[in-house]
């Protein structure tokens, strides 16, 4: 996942990740990522794939 552009903003307990991905299955991994942080009451996933365009 190191070379993934993604705006990550984080308020409150709540994360919004904005971006673009190869594939789906990189957005799961970032997702779960995500969720693995303490803290953590909600994400919001507003990531998109190359094949949404």
């Amino acid at each position: 996942m190191k070379d993934l552009v993604l705006n990550i903003d984080v308020k409150n307990g709540e994360i919004t990740i904005i971006g673009m991905v190869d594939n789906p299955t990189l957005v799961d991994q970032v997702v779960m990522q995500a969720w693995l942080v303490d803290g953590v009451k909600k994400v919001d996933n507003q990531i998109r794939t190359k094949g949404d365009l």
